[in-house]
Order: C-alpha cells, then sequence, then structure tokens
C-alpha cells in the first residue's frame, strides 16, 4: 500500500510539472494546486492585461439622436435684491397720487398747472429754463393737441394767474409750450398732433411758441393765442404737464 501511494504521487507531481511547461511555451504561468487546477475561471480575467496602447483616432461621429423628453422644473432661485415690479408700481402710485391731488386742471388723465401764477414781466428766463422747472417736478412743458384741450388749458390759466409784479396792469399773461415752428409747420414734442390758434401777426420766422391768455376785457381775440418767438425770450412763464 506504501508503494502504491507514492506511485500515484510520483505521477502527479509529473503530471503538475508537464502542465507548467506546457503553458509556459505559450507565455503562460500556470502553476497551481491539483485541487484547484481544473476550477472555472471568469473569462474577463483572461484577457485582461495591464499594459494599454495609446488611443486611437476617434470615429465618425455618429447622427443625432432623438430629443429626450424635457426634465422637471429647477428648483427655484432666490428673490432678487431689486423688485422692478414693485418699483414701477410705486411710481405709477405716485404719480397718480400726485394727479388726484392736482393743483391745476386734470385733463385726460393729465395734470396741467402754473408752477409760478405771479411772476415780473421780463425775467423769467428762457425756454430752456421752464424745461428744466417743469423736470424739476418730474413733468414735462405742454402740447395742446385739440381745440377742447387748448379750451381748457386756456380758461385755466386765466383764472389762476394773479399779475406780472412789476407790471400789474397787464391784462395778459404769456406761457411756454413745448411745440415748435419749423418750416412753416407745427411740431409736437411728443409726435402727436397739435392744436393751433395763432395771435396776430403770428407765425412769423421764429421757432419756439408761446401761448398768451388774456386775464383783462381789454385782451381778446385776435391779440391772445399761440405767437412764436426766440428760445431765449424772457417773457414767457412755465407751463408744466405731469
Amino acid at each position: 500500500m506504501m508503494c502504491a501511494s507514492l506511485r500515484v504521487g510520483l505521477y502527479l507531481t509529473i503530471f503538475s510539472l508537464s502542465y507548467c511547461l506546457d503553458n509556459h511555451q505559450q507565455n503562460y504561468l500556470v502553476c497551481r494546486p491539483l485541487d484547484t487546477l481544473f476550477e472555472q475561471q471568469p473569462s474577463s480575467s483572461l484577457n485582461q492585461s495591464t499594459s494599454r496602447g495609446p488611443p486611437g483616432r476617434p470615429g465618425k461621429r455618429g447622427p443625432r439622436g432623438e430629443q429626450g423628453v424635457q426634465g422637471r422644473p429647477g428648483v427655484v432661485g432666490p428673490q432678487p435684491l431689486m423688485n422692478w415690479t414693485q418699483i414701477d408700481n410705486r411710481i405709477n402710485k405716485i404719480i397718480n397720487d400726485e394727479k388726484r391731488n392736482c393743483t391745476g386742471v386734470v385733463y385726460r388723465n393729465h395734470c396741467y398747472w402754473l408752477p409760478r401764477t405771479v411772476a415780473k414781466y421780463s425775467s423769467n428766463g428762457g425756454k430752456s429754463s421752464a424745461t428744466n422747472l417743469c423736470s424739476f417736478y418730474g413733468a414735462t412743458l405742454v402740447d395742446i393737441e385739440t381745440e377742447e384741450m387748448y379750451n381748457v388749458l386756456y380758461n385755466y390759466i386765466q383764472k389762476v394767474w394773479v399779475a406780472y409784479i412789476d407790471q400789474p396792469t397787464k391784462e395778459y399773461v404769456s406761457v411756454w409750450l413745448a411745440a415748435t415752428y419749423r418750416n412753416g409747420n407745427v411740431l409736437s414734442s411728443r409726435g402727436g398732433n397739435v392744436y393751433t390758434w395763432w395771435h396776430s401777426g403770428h407765425p412769423d420766422s421764429n421757432t419756439a411758441i408761446g401761448l398768451i391768455v388774456s386775464t383783462g376785457p381789454g385782451r381778446v381775440a385776435p391779440n391772445t393765442g399761440m405767437w412764436t418767438t426766440t428760445e431765449t425770450s424772457i417773457y414767457p412763464v412755465p407751463f408744466c404737464r405731469l
């Protein structure tokens, strides 16, 4: 029995050595215990290599795939530091409040007023000075668009004007308008329609336009109405629109 066991062990040793030698010639080293020699190995482990060559050139781009479904909405971000909608609403509210508290006359949702009802006759500055005064209140000079508007504004000025303090006997007041007169045409500052009712002898070659309003019985048409003058005229007073 002892001789038989030695013989079997010798045969197994020779078989194992032969297996290692045969596989070594094929650049594999498979020297393992006999009891695990014939266990099945994963195919991926046999094909792996620890060295890898340089990457090849990318292939031709394939056709564009179909558009995927729209994703879910993202998380709502933080509120902006400035809420412009609220600011615009606030500005509109202030303007509307000013119109409701208008110290002049409201016509078609705009407030028209004379910032000065008393002034010196020849110390009122030019048109640019009047424009700046209206701008101080967030307003502009006035464009008269229709005959109805003309009558409303004329009557308002006639009622509220007090006097030229240095010439109180004058029975009229002249106010600046926004429109200009060029090449025989009256041009609105806003590009809209303009109504005209000219003072006697006007228009002439000047470009700025004022409105003469009667404040007494001695000053009537045709000695009232619109007149052309220079931009630097010192007689008209500001007339503003908000």
